[in-house]
């Protein structure tokens, strides 16, 4: 889920970049076709909207994806999933005085953290046998 969904947002993230970079041409080149560039440039075309709304909505069933998915294996540690969760959430919302990528960024740090200090697999005979 969490790769389709993000394959699905950063694709209409890349359509929306196109989209801006059209409306901005369009607008500057002062073409005889008025009305697309008015449709381009006010951004607000059932295109521009379309895209912005599905980026929005698949990136954060991504990210929650991922977090459900994270929380569950407990491959890192819970602080880290919890701030992944809460940066996403902060993120759609906007209602923290700071941009809240950083709260993003320190879930990365933690899971890092939690990857690199986790305890080595073991391989050899005595991880594969059971006993009575």
């Amino acid at each position: 889920i969490s790769v389709a969904t993000g394959v699905l947002a950063f694709t209409c993230l890349a359509l929306t970049t196109g989209y801006s970079y059209s409306a901005m041409a369009l607008s500057e080149a002062h073409l005889d076709s008025a009305a697309a560039a008015d449709a381009l440039s006010a951004y607000a075309g059932p295109p521009a909207m379309l895209l912005f709304t599905t980026f929005t909505i698949t990136s954060a069933v991504s990210i929650l994806a991922a977090a459900w998915g994270l929380w569950r294996s407990h491959a890192v540690s819970r602080t880290s999933v919890v701030l992944l969760a809460l940066f996403m959430a902060c993120d759609v919302i906007g209602i923290l005085p700071f941009d809240v990528h950083y709260i993003g960024l320190a879930a990365v740090v933690l899971m890092s953290v939690s990857f690199f200090t986790a305890a080595p697999l073991r391989r050899d005979a005595a991880a594969t046998s059971i006993e009575p």
